[in-house]
């Protein structure tokens, strides 16, 4: 029974320490033949009820045996306005050493990248459209990539 209670401690511990508070949005899509074509622009919606302070990150999963050093992509953030801002970014996968960047599990390789530092949002309706910028019209290994806003106030 202690063993049942110290791991039932052990998840509850890992399941609350998990959840970041300071995320004002996240969410991620998912490529289900695990290729990335040109023709895939994955969008991501945020409704912003008040002003943010806030940073730009991006989340790609990978499979293991993806070959390239880096993937490069646009971003491009627009408002209800109709106001559009495109930053290209070069999202780096692998290290100096070419061992793969970010967190390995299994054959799955998770990498986060900050796109946009620090800004200020007013509150409003934005859309997020990720286009991939490579030669290759598909890239091949690429499960999943994802949007994360974080309220730098509450970091």
């Amino acid at each position: 029974m202690k063993k049942i209670i110290t791991l039932f401690s052990i998840v509850l511990l890992l399941v609350l320490t998990a959840c970041d508070s300071s995320e004002i949005y996240s969410d991620h899509q998912t490529f289900s033949d695990i290729l990335w074509h040109k023709t895939d622009t994955p969008q991501f919606t945020v409704d912003l009820k008040n002003e943010q302070h806030c940073q730009l990150k991006l989340d790609l999963r990978l499979i293991y045996g993806y070959t390239f050093r880096n993937i490069k992509m646009n971003v491009s953030m627009n408002n209800e306005t109709g106001k559009e801002k495109i930053i290209p970014i070069d999202f780096k996968v692998r290290n100096e050493d070419d061992s793969y960047k970010g967190d390995m599990m299994g054959d799955f390789i998770d990498i986060q990248e900050v796109v946009i530092k620090d800004t200020i949002l007013p509150a409003g309706k934005y859309t997020f459209i990720l286009e991939q910028m490579m030669d290759d019209k598909t890239l091949p290994f690429v499960n999943e990539v994802g949007l994360v806003l974080v309220d730098l106030d509450k970091k």
